[in-house]
């Protein structure tokens, strides 16, 4: 998978399944720091067995996750990993994540919005580097010389890695002298994380966050309306935002400015749920 900004990309053109499943698992290792399992995306999205799988398959194909051949599990979802790296990324709520690779741990804080300290070693001498990200820009790098050798071999990952200082990656250089790719400063890594998250988002833009939100996610703060019960009224034909208020309650309180988090109404939330779930096909 690439390092810089040359991300994968899913069009508008995707099944809307394929792009909610991706921003699923975006989310899902945000707030987790794990994958997702098949069942928590089959409960969460409200999609048949087959069709999360068909989602994730569509998603290999594009590079944007690799999957266990055997089992499907998720190993790695752009940009993160379902398994320990020497990438790690801690958010400052404790919460951590691990990264493919060093330029990918700098799509972190441009994915989620959060300031974080990316934490590796050089993979030459193996001292310790943090680098803090504060509101986007580079607050902290210890030790000072650190760099990022951004690999542009077939599969760069395991060859895109933090030096202690540039002296360290050009003695790293001296043994591998054919290997394809370029030094960046901090700052430059920074910058590609930037543009990389930038083109991840359009692969969902246009959908609205409540479809890769989890079952009981609040959709009607006012009622304490969840996910889950406005999907179980579709399904049951609710057809329009209207009727869905007269079974839920979702959508008749008025207190929305003091309630909701996005202070605002829920109409767009629950339309956007109508859209998606109001057709037949492989929805729970």
């Amino acid at each position: 998978m690439a390092g810089d900004c040359c991300v994968p990309l899913l069009d508008s053109s995707e099944p809307v399944t394929t792009r909610m499943a991706y921003g699923y698992i975006l989310e899902f290792f945000r707030r987790l720091g794990r994958e997702p399992t098949l069942n928590e995306m089959e409960k969460d999205l409200h999609l048949g067995a087959d069709t999360v799988v068909g989602s994730l398959k569509s998603l290999e194909n594009k590079g944007l996750v690799r999957l266990d051949p055997v089992t499907s599990r998720i190993m790695d979802a752009y940009p993160y990993s379902a398994v320990p790296t020497r990438n790690r990324v801690l958010f400052e709520d404790g919460r951590r994540v691990y990264c493919m690779c060093a330029v990918d741990a700098f799509y972190v804080p441009f994915l989620t919005g959060s300031n974080v300290i990316i934490s590796s070693r050089c993979f030459h001498c193996r001292e310790e580097i943090k680098i803090g990200v504060e509101r986007q820009i580079v607050s902290l790098a210890r030790p000072a010389t650190a760099v990022v050798w951004n690999s542009t071999a077939p599969y760069d990952c395991p060859k895109t890695n933090f030096f202690c200082s540039e002296e360290h990656l050009l003695q790293w250089r001296d043994n591998a002298p054919d290997e394809p790719g370029q030094i960046y400063s901090i700052d430059a890594a920074l910058d590609a994380g930037m543009r990389a998250a930038r083109r991840i988002g359009l692969s969902t833009e246009g959908l609205n966050a409540i479809l890769w939100a989890g079952a009981d996610e609040l959709v009607c703060h006012c009622r304490e309306v969840p996910k889950s019960t406005i999907i179980a009224a579709i399904a049951r034909g609710a057809a329009s935002v209207e009727k869905i208020a007269a079974e839920t309650t979702a959508c008749t309180g008025s207190w929305c400015k003091d309630t909701n988090p996005m202070k605002r109404c829920c109409r767009t939330e629950i339309e956007s749920l109508l859209e998606v779930y109001s057709g037949k096909g492989s929805f729970i």
